[in-house]
């Protein structure tokens, strides 16, 4: 079941409302019955059985509610306020009997049975406010603040017994600042940062104490040549003893896109990018219970390159190819290539009938885990008709 509601308003001109709010519940309810007949033997009564009979009951429900609301303000021309609101609240509640019977005539049963009831708890609030003021027509400061609330509890895993469930807090405090940069026709250049104190998370590995910030520009250098490029690094701590979490990614990306003629002969579209990460965390053996520490590093590639080629056009029907591929080239910790290259051609075959054909080559390699790797051929060919 799930259900779906939708709102906007415009009180006044110059406030906008809007909101979503969604519901759903699936469920799931499986009864099995199994009947076994022959020669069976239980092993710590060395008792024999000629029959073995088992049921299974069990179901699950799952009540999901989310909403948002949202309302954007402009008491001034150059100011707007944009408040929002969004919510995520689901439990999953399911139980289980298993009973299983050993038969023989004449003698009594011999039963074993498990019955478990587990439920699983997850709240997800948030509240944000930005504030956006066009300092002059060209560029655009943003200020704001993001706070994130939310409790969890989850229940034992069955191999650790009669535990009781665990429970978690979500806390966080987000400042936000950006720039936006727009010149008269082509260039366009943002600005963002966001950073945390760090207070409550669910998981070692959850955003922390972390500060984050972008960069991206796109310039229409030609009216057939698009340039962007992103630039993004984050940094995020969990000092807490025990964890002792240390992270922090770079990522440096630049594309093109060329299409002379709008496309009609050509189009081209490259992109690559370079990676770093490194992670250091805190670690218990859980063989022998000391502690110890794990640490990645990671320096990666990774490009793609695609082109798009009309054919000679026959009887006003134009075929296209396409030709192109991607790779990754990771050193490091785990170092990695993978290859995929790529081939497709569309041909028009009437005015409601295409045949496709496509070949892709895989390509995976890992030095340090080799056993891991692959390389396989895929072709595909198929007619499309439209109606």
């Amino acid at each position: 079941m799930f259900s779906k509601a939708l709102f906007s308003a415009n009180p006044v001109s110059w406030v906008d409302l809007y909101g979503q709010f969604l519901f759903s519940q699936p469920h799931t309810d499986t009864h099995f019955t199994q009947t076994d007949s022959g020669n069976f033997v239980d092993f710590t009564t060395l008792a024999f059985y000629n029959g073995l009979g088992g049921i299974l009951d069990s179901q699950a429900r799952q009540p999901h509610t989310s909403g948002n609301f949202a309302a954007e303000l402009r008491p001034w021309r150059r100011l707007r306020i944009i408040e929002s609101w969004l919510t995520d609240r689901l439990h999953d509640a399911g139980s289980a009997l298993l009973l299983d019977q050993l038969l023989l005539s004449g003698q009594p049963l011999t039963a074993s049975s498990l019955a478990s009831a587990d439920r699983l708890v997850m709240n997800y609030n948030q509240e944000q406010v930005d504030v956006l003021f066009d300092l002059t027509s060209r560029f655009i400061l943003r200020g704001g603040y993001r706070y994130v609330w939310g409790d969890a509890t989850i229940p034992p895993a069955l191999v650790l017994g009669n535990l009781p469930d665990e429970s978690g807090l979500l806390r966080r405090n987000v400042g936000l600042a950006g720039l936006t940069y727009r010149s008269a026709a082509k260039l366009r250049i943002g600005l963002e940062y966001e950073g945390s104190p760090g207070d409550r998370s669910y998981f070692r590995t959850s955003l922390n104490d972390y500060q984050r910030a972008r960069i991206q520009a796109r310039y229409q250098a030609l009216a057939s040549l698009l340039l962007t490029a992103h630039f993004g690094v984050l940094k995020n701590e969990n000092p807490a003893p025990g964890v002792n979490f240390d992270y922090l990614s770079r990522d440096n990306t630049l594309s093109a896109y060329w299409t002379p003629a709008a496309g009609k002969r050509l189009s081209i579209l490259a992109e690559y990018s370079r990676t770093t990460l490194s992670s250091d965390i805190s670690y218990r053996d859980p063989g022998t219970g000391a502690s110890d520490q794990s640490s990645y590093r990671e320096r990666a590639h990774t490009g793609t390159l695609l082109a798009e080629i009309p054919l000679p056009a026959r009887g006003g029907l134009a075929p296209k190819l396409s030709l192109g591929g991607s790779f990754f080239d990771s050193g490091g910790t785990s170092p990695a290539r993978y290859y995929q290259p790529f081939g497709k051609i569309l041909a028009p075959l009437g005015k409601r009938v295409q045949w496709n054909a496509e070949w892709r080559w895989y390509s995976l390699s890992q030095p340090l885990y080799f056993y891991e790797g692959f390389r396989t051929h895929q072709f595909t060919t198929g007619f499309r008709l439209t109606m």
